[in-house]
């Protein structure tokens, strides 16, 4: 999940082409990152002695983590800490982009660093960031200060449904207050009981065909009533857990049918609602939700 933020933009920055990103995005799914790479970018090798080790493994028919502890580079359970994190999230996009020689190590980590900076994330926002946990990844696109718990929490259950259901190469940008927007086509749903909430899903037809065809599990190839029942439905089966879930801690919720709509319309709404858009594999999506206001779509 890091190369879908880092991968962004370093193709924003024109530092990659659109072909390059599609071709690293794809890469990592299958990706395991070589240990020689693991073992110098953690600071436990220098390249030299990496070089040296992968010489060696094409006169031994032993691992690149034995033949290490044999010359004394590494310690068994230096080996045994790395082999852990073969499939971590930051070393496999490391690995995919210096493997296509995109970029050297030195250069990439250069730019890690001016990443940083440039989206004003702290240290451990960053370390969130390159572990994959959605979990700790979702509060960073949260910084709205007025938010409540109640909206945090909706959030994270959306983007792990989606997450499940739909897409894993998923990326969100910062949550943002709703004023006045033209919307497309896509699902609404309202929420009543101990809180009164308005949820909504809507897309450009890329990223509402693909919720709709990985949700319904059909090949929808417009925007009709067959793929935006799709949508309407992810939209509840994503509500319905929403509410059991809050039902749990004492907040008692239920929900209104939900509603399709097609093509632009406006919306404005009286109190404060939110919007976080979200890229499945590049389709756009944007998530609606508030707590007490109403939505006007016109």
């Amino acid at each position: 999940m890091f190369g879908n933020y880092f991968g962004h933009y370093l193709l924003e920055q024109g530092l990659i082409t659109s072909s390059q990103y599609t071709e690293i995005s794809e890469a990592q799914k299958s990706a395991r990152v070589k240990l020689g790479l693991l073992a110098v970018a953690s600071g436990l090798l220098t390249q030299k002695q990496a070089d040296r080790v992968n010489l060696l493994q094409q006169q031994k028919d032993k691992r690149f983590g034995d033949i290490a502890i044999e010359e004394g580079y590494l310690t068994k359970e230096q080996v045994d800490e790395m082999l852990s994190k073969q499939g971590d999230a930051y070393m496999t996009f490391v690995q995919t982009i210096t493997d296509r020689d995109i970029m050297t190590l030195e250069e990439l980590q250069e730019h890690v660093t001016k990443f940083q900076e440039y989206e004003n994330y702290t240290d451990a926002e960053m370390d969130a960031l390159k572990s994959g946990d959605l979990d700790r990844i979702v509060p960073i696109f949260l910084r709205e200060p007025a938010l409540s718990k109640l909206h945090k929490d909706y959030v994270a259950l959306t983007m792990r449904n989606l997450m499940r259901f739909v897409d894993t190469d998923i990326r969100m940008e910062q949550v943002v207050q709703l004023t006045s927007m033209t919307v497309t086509s896509g699902a609404q749903q309202g929420i009543f009981g101990d809180q009164q909430m308005f949820t909504s899903i809507f897309g450009d037809d890329a990223g509402i065909l693909k919720v709709a065809c990985a949700y319904g599990k059909e090949d929808f190839k417009e925007i009709d009533i067959f793929s935006l029942d799709a949508i309407s439905e992810f939209l509840n089966v994503n509500n319905g857990l929403f509410v059991s879930g809050q039902s749990e801690v004492g907040i008692e919720m239920d929900l209104e049918p939900p509603a399709m709509y097609q093509g632009d319309k406006t919306a404005s709404c009286e109190g404060i609602a939110y919007v976080i858009p979200v890229y499945l594999s590049g389709n756009k999506i944007t998530v609606v939700f508030g707590i007490n206001v109403e939505l006007t779509l016109a």
